[in-house]
């Protein structure tokens, strides 16, 4: 179990993180047990917390967790929103910005599992200059939002 600030407990922000198992607890204890800003709402191994800064490092996203799946964006559009943000599951990880990935302002390269992201976040999910980022047997390449469900669909999705 790791307590204190986020700064001592992952790396750094005001958001106070509690670990145990798989699960994660963001903002104030009390608010972490029972609500206040934090929105914490627990359900078997689901956490959903408040502001991104409260959850992982900071920003306006909503972070939820569960089992080994986190999606990032406010909670809205991670499950159906305007901008495409994306559910990923099992070994996949979506977050928001490159910054708020990992935890650099640059942070051009992060790993976590088999997948490699490079480029600016933004240019790794949903990006201009679309760089292409690889998980498992999935490539998927472009903006986010022709990488789920956008005009050019450029998805390549394996059988699970």
């Amino acid at each position: 179990m790791c307590t204190g600030r986020q700064s001592e407990c992952v790396q750094g922000g005001k958001a106070n993180v509690f670990r145990e198992a798989k699960r994660m607890c963001t903002g104030k204890q009390s608010e972490c047990v029972q609500g206040g800003k934090a929105n914490v709402c627990r359900e078997a191994k689901r956490m959903c917390a408040g502001k991104q800064s409260e959850c992982v490092q900071g920003g306006k996203a909503n972070v939820w967790w569960e089992a080994k799946r986190m999606c990032t964006g406010k909670q809205s559009e991670c499950v159906e929103g305007s901008k495409a943000n994306v559910f990923r599951e099992a070994k996949r990880i979506r977050t928001g910005k490159q910054s708020e990935c990992v935890k650099g302002s640059k942070a051009n390269v992060y790993r976590e599992a088999k997948r490699l992201c490079t480029g600016k976040q933004k240019e790794c999910i949903q990006g201009s200059k679309a760089n292409v980022y690889r998980e498992a047997k999935r490539m998927c390449t472009g903006k986010q939002s022709e990488c789920v469900q956008g005009s050019k669909a450029n998805v390549y999705r394996e059988a699970k």
